[in-house]
């Protein structure tokens, strides 16, 4: 039998690494056969990039059943992030335009995973499903630190509640 516990993280903790200190309660039993509950503290190091679904394994930290103690696995699960859905090792994010700002151009100050200041803009009409790809500036890859993924950039055009009212048909 095995014991499986959620990890949750967010996007920017599993960019860099971290390591997560995790409180778990296990059942024991004594020599008169006893049960005696333990809290055991784990550490838990995500190394930079790690996707959601990894596991963790700790043999033998798990509840004791017919004298043998059992395995823990933590299973790696991402929340999500305010700025960024992640593809793979890729990032992306939406922006919001207004639609006068897609049939004229617009520019807009973002924020890349790592903190730095990117302005992304687009001159003259934006087509719906416009995207610009920035590479090796997403997530970092687990089996080389070194590199990274890319951000992608998209955008939304807000619905027609921006529209001078004289155009508007409400």
């Amino acid at each position: 039998m095995v014991t499986v516990v959620g990890y949750a993280n967010v996007c920017d903790s599993l960019f860099a690494g971290a390591t997560k200190k995790l409180k778990v309660k296990r059942k024991t039993f004594d020599r008169d056969g006893k049960i005696h509950r333990e809290d055991k503290e784990l550490d838990i190091y995500a190394k930079p990039g790690l996707k959601a679904g990894s596991k963790f394994k700790f043999p033998g930290i798990g509840d004791e059943i017919e004298g043998t103690k059992q395995d823990i696995h933590f299973v790696v699960t991402e929340k999500s992030h305010e700025a960024f859905e992640r593809k793979g090792d890729d990032l992306v994010a939406t922006l919001q335009i207004t639609l006068r700002e897609a049939l004229t151009g617009w520019k807009r100050p973002i924020k890349t995973i790592d903190g730095k200041n990117l302005v992304v803009s687009h001159t003259g009409p934006t087509p719906p499903n416009w995207s610009e790809t920035y590479p090796s500036l997403g997530m970092v890859l687990p089996k080389d630190p070194s590199q990274r993924g890319d951000m992608i950039v998209k955008v939304e055009v807000s619905s027609s509640n921006n529209r001078p009212p004289e155009l508007r048909r409400d």
